[in-house]
Order: structure tokens, then C-alpha cells, then sequence
């Protein structure tokens, strides 16, 4: 799909500039921060790129641990079963046959009636960080993450780039979300669908077949490509093999794209503790980190990234957000090299 979004340039200027974050996990303070900043700094601000997670949860913390305890109940008889079906499905026919154990009927109804309220927290949630990117008024680009419902398109229908294609300033932007980890504590009907390349399997990948068909300048994607800024803390359970440990996590399907048809920049997510800029091959890989906070952690980081008039990467600041605002840290003029 085709799309428009005109951005009004001073007479002169080759620089193209954008505003990246990602995996702001539900935290309004901290994205609050950086509207102001966005506000501040709107005349030097050209694109606000979002590469997923504004989500971090579909329920409060009772909620959440009694959907854990259903979800699971119901999974393992689907599974009893080798049902394939959607568990919002599952449960449905369930509910709908007679003869069936009560106790089995009131776990079924229990889910729906679960997914019907992760679904409107969802929504709730969508609706706040619309009116706040809003606020911005600024051209905005969207990709959904791992933990983020396929109801944001609802809400996001201009900002939204996944398996879109834009052209801004003469340069072609093409979006790919989600990710191989799917999130316990969101129910799964609600989730993104991401098929990646797999060894084992000989799956195909989703986002290897739309990237390399649109072949933008610049790929907007949750996942970071296989080996380049990716590469998950000691102990995270987000390895590509499905194992813990330190390692790399990205997508095989991404990395072949990147590697084949070598985009200018590719802006990635999802790997929190891989932000910086690393070069593959001929290609950027920029991960702004973690924008909002995780689990408790530290606030997080943004980055100001400068690309010339043909979308060539000239420079990327790191912003790291603290409580009283936001911290400038060193301009990173030369990327990583990726061995892997």
C-alpha cells in the first residue's frame, strides 16, 4: 500500500531527522517525557519513529494471574486434544457443546470473559498513547511489537507502517512488528502473528517475503536482523534457540533481507539492553533501546538519528531519560561492524 505523509522542509536543508524510540511498555510518564522533548525540539524534528511495545500488559495484577492459571488450564487440554485452533475458539465450541464437564464449560467461559476484558484494557490503553502522540503533531511511523494487540491498527490507521510502504522526503519506508517471544500474560488471540525463518523447520519468514518485495530505503521493524543489536543480557529468556543465557536474538528472516537487498537503515526494537548503532555490511542498524520503564527498571533512551537527502546515515545521539527529563549523550558517528 502506497501512502503520502508531505513534511515541510527549510530551503536549504538536506538533512532528514528523526525522532526513534521503542518498547515503551505501557509507561505514560517516561513517553511523556519525550513529547515534551519532541515539543521542544519540533522545528529540528522531521519523523517520530516507533518500533513497538507500546504495551506491556492486557490486566492488572489479580487479573493477570488468574488469566496465567486459565490460559494455561485451557492450553493443556487444546493440547490434550491436538486441537489447532485459536483458544478464544477452543473455548467458544466448548461452551457451546452439551455434553461437556462443567468444570471444563466454566474454565472456557472464564477465558472469554477474560479476553473480553484484556481486550477493552487494551483498547484503553491505545486510545491514551494515541492523543499523546497526537500531541506531538508531528509526522509519526508505528510498528506493533510482541506485546502490543493487532486492535492498535484501530486506533493507528495513519501512523500504522506494518506491511505498509510510505514515501516521505523522497525516501521509501517499509514496516514489519511483532516478534518470535509471545508474551505469557497476554492472551494469544490478541497477538501479532510473526513467522520467521527457521533452521530446524524450514519455516519461511513474513517479514523476509514483504521487505524484500518493497525493497525500502528504510525498514522499520520490532525485531532487530540476527547478530546486530541483538544480543540479549545473561539470564534472558529470549534466545533465538528458545533457551536463556547471553546471546543473539534477532531474526534469521530480517538478517537475510538485510544482508541481500541492503537497505540504508534498518530501526529495530525489542532487545532492550542492544541499543546503539552497528553496520551490516552496508546497512545501519540503529536500537534506540527501552523507552519506558521495565519491570521496575531504569527510566529509558530514545535517539535523534540524522540521515542525508539520499537516507544515508550521518549521525545518531542517545538521549537517556531520567526522572527530572532527559540527558544528551555523545553523537555516534561510526557504527559497530557486525562479525556475526
Amino acid at each position: 500500500m502506497e501512502g503520502n505523509l508531505p513534511i515541510p522542509h527549510s530551503e536549504g536543508v538536506i538533512t532528514i531527522r528523526l525522532l526513534c524510540c521503542s518498547d515503551i511498555h505501557g509507561d505514560t510518564s517516561t513517553f511523556e517525557i519525550l513529547t515534551r522533548f519532541v515539543y521542544e525540539q519540533r522545528e529540528t524534528i522531521d519523523l517520530v519513529i516507533c518500533a513497538g511495545d507500546l504495551l506491556m500488559t492486557a490486566f492488572n495484577n489479580k487479573t493477570r494471574a488468574d488469566f496465567k492459571t486459565v490460559s494455561l488450564a485451557l492450553w493443556q487440554i487444546r493440547y490434550a486434544v491436538w486441537s489447532n485452533l485459536p483458544l478464544s475458539e477452543f473455548a467458544r465450541r466448548i461452551i457451546a457443546k452439551k455434553k461437556q464437564p462443567k468444570k471444563i464449560k466454566k474454565l472456557a467461559q472464564k477465558y472469554i470473559e477474560l479476553l473480553d476484558i484484556a481486550t477493552e484494557n487494551m483498547r484503553a490503553q491505545y486510545i491514551q498513547f494515541k492523543e499523546l502522540f497526537d500531541a506531538m503533531d508531528i509526522p509519526v511511523l508505528i510498528v506493533p511489537g510482541n506485546y502490543d494487540s493487532h486492535c492498535i491498527m484501530q486506533f493507528f490507521e495513519t501512523e500504522n507502517i506494518h506491511l505498509q510502504t510510505k514515501t516521505i522526503e523522497q525516501l521509501q519506508f517499509s514496516g514489519y512488528g511483532g516478534a518470535n517471544v509471545v508474551p505469557a500474560h497476554i492472551p494469544e488471540d490478541l497477538l501479532f502473528i510473526f513467522e520467521d525463518e527457521d533452521m530446524i523447520t524450514g519455516n519461511s519468514s513474513s517479514p523476509y517475503t514483504f521487505l524484500s518485495s518493497q525493497r525500502p530505503d528504510v525498514a522499520i521493524v520490532h525485531t532487530p536482523p540476527y547478530g546486530c543489536c541483538d544480543k540479549v543480557g545473561a539470564g534472558m529468556n529470549m534466545m533465538a534457540d528458545g533457551t536463556g543465557g547471553d546471546g543473539h536474538a534477532g531474526s534469521l528472516g530480517i538478517r537475510k533481507y538485510v544482508l541481500e537487498y541492503q537497505p540504508q537503515i534498518v530501526i529495530a526494537g525489542h532487545i532492550h539492553e542492544a541499543v546503539g548503532v552497528e553496520k551490516l555490511r552496508e546497512s545501519y542498524v540503529i536500537n534506540p533501546g527501552n523507552l519506558g520503564r521495565f519491570y521496575r527498571r531504569d527510566y529509558g533512551t530514545f535517539m535523534a538519528v540524522e540521515l542525508d537527502a539520499r537516507g544515508m546515515f550521518q549521525s545518531a545521539t542517545l538521549c537517556r531519560i531520567n526522572k527530572y527529563g532527559y540527558i544528551k549523550e555523545a553523537k555516534i558517528r561510526n557504527a559497530h561492524i557486525s562479525q556475526s
